[in-house]
């Protein structure tokens, strides 16, 4: 696999391709160039560095795939036979070009019919960040009017360069100082699925993107219940209950998980068995702190659905039916707990929203994240709030747990105002009901959250 990065200068494309050259042992293709090597440069490792003349001899000679003069004789450009080798290679190789570069790269691999193992990612960054990332890069001792000159000069020919580019590649990422170029770096690599997942979550563990010692933990309970190594009454803890479901009406309680399901979630095959794997259970231990929908079960009037980003091998959405107010075994320790029922990708999940949507089951809409799907952009629940400033809305508390007595003023409590922010620190709306949804006659029965031995509709095969 090929993967191409492009982004204007100052948006840290390179550090974000060195990232996974240097972690995940990625071949680089090597770029040539006429500039100056900068402190800390090394021939052959960041440029190939060679002269005008030799680089005009190559242009000549048709070996470039792409090349670019940036400013007066300082060009950049990659060779073909290094974009070929790349392309063919077993091994995932990342190369940084310009966006024609990009274009020219795609079309010379669609005449190799090699365009399957070409990904395309576009890194873009706010103007001031990438100013003060000229500025650094320069040092602000020996910063100069030059300087500064060639800043606006590249800023002015980057904005045509790069207008409307993300419509063409794979991917877009932005590098505004919220993520780290560890977690960008992160995103590129779940997005693509380019390493195994145990390196993925290796990477994630050393680089404290995934809370290490809870996800350990998790890994050893769920080991042990597949290895028959604890009591069969003892429930596996999936940590504290989110809150997410907090705002919707769940109690702060841990999250249990019974083991005959788990071994069952894990097994692969048909009758009842749902085909994930232990990564799956791991990746959901983080991916329920931040769900992309709540809503209330259609068959279970005391259980709630929770939606994640998480897919299983089908490439189906995993969801959770939680619930909540219940009691499990933890430690030889009857706990008041919220329980999780099932877990297991959902076929059709689209059409499956929207008749909570049509049935006004909805509570909590995640608008940022759901809008990284490209199947769930035409929901009309997503089109219902789009024009809500808040990333995250909370549409109304659980009318099904039952049992729970939450706290009516909960989304008001002055103890929890800090935490309910979006994502981006933006204050997350705390009325119970935003808008008024318009509900239909009753749908057919949908089976969602029941009992295994229920379950087939939502079963992977």
């Amino acid at each position: 696999m090929l993967i191409v990065i492009i982004g204007a200068s100052g948006t840290g494309k390179t550090t974000i391709s060195r990232e996974m050259t240097e972690n995940f042992k990625f071949g680089e293709v090597i770029s040539y160039t006429t500039r100056s090597m900068r402190p800390g440069e090394k021939q052959d490792v960041d440029y190939h560095f060679i002269n005008l003349d030799s680089f005009k001899k190559m242009i000549e000679e048709d070996k470039f795939v792409e090349f670019e003069e940036y400013t007066q004789n300082r060009f950049y450009g990659t060779a073909k036979k290094d974009i070929k080798n790349a392309a063919k290679s077993d091994k995932v190789y990342s190369v940084v070009v310009t966006p024609g570069g990009m274009r020219n790269i795609k079309s010379y691999l669609e005449k190799e019919g090699l365009t399957d193992n070409f990904k395309s990612v576009l890194v873009t960054a706010p103007l001031g960040t990438r100013i003060n990332r000229y500025i650094n890069r320069q040092g602000e001792a020996e910063f100069t009017f030059d300087d500064m000159n060639e800043i606006f000069s590249r800023v002015n020919r980057d904005y045509g360069m790069f207008l409307n580019l993300e419509k063409e590649v794979d991917l877009c990422i932005e590098n505004n100082g919220k993520k780290t170029p560890k977690e960008l770096t992160a995103d590129i690599i779940k997005e693509f699925k380019c390493v195994t997942r145990t390196e993925y979550l290796d990477y994630l563990y050393r680089n404290n993107i995934l809370e290490k010692a809870e996800a350990e933990k998790l890994r050893i309970q769920i080991e042990n219940t597949i290895n028959n190594k604890i009591s069969p009454h003892e429930m596996i803890n999936f940590g504290k209950t989110p809150l997410s479901l907090q705002i919707v009406g769940c109690k702060d309680l841990p999250l249990l998980y019974t083991q005959n399901h788990l071994k069952k979630a894990i097994k692969e095959g048909k009758n009842h068995y749902h085909n994930l794997d232990i990564e799956n259970l791991l990746f959901l231990q983080k991916e329920i702190q931040n769900p992309l929908i709540i809503a209330d079960s259609i068959t279970d009037n005391e259980s709630i659905i929770v939606f994640t980003a998480e897919k299983d091998k089908n490439d189906d959405l995993i969801i959770l039916a939680i619930k909540p107010d219940g009691k499990g075994q933890y430690l030889a320790k009857e706990l008041d707990s919220n329980i999780i029922k099932s877990i297991y990708g959902k076929k059709n999940y689209t059409d499956f929203i929207q008749r909570l949507y049509e049935q006004d089951k909805i509570l909590y809409l995640n608008k940022k994240r759901v809008k990284d799907f490209p199947s769930l952009l035409q929901l009309q629940l997503l089109q219902s709030f789009e024009n809500s400033l808040n990333p995250i809305i909370i549409i109304k508390q659980s009318e099904n747990i039952v049992n729970a007595k939450a706290d009516k003023n909960f989304l008001h409590s002055e103890a929890k105002e800090n935490e309910l922010t979006g994502d981006y620190g933006t204050p997350i709306d705390r009325t119970d009901s935003e808008m008024e949804l318009e509900v239909p006659e009753p749908f057919e029965e949908v089976v969602e959250d029941k009992p295994e031995e229920d379950l087939e509709e939502d079963l992977p095969f």
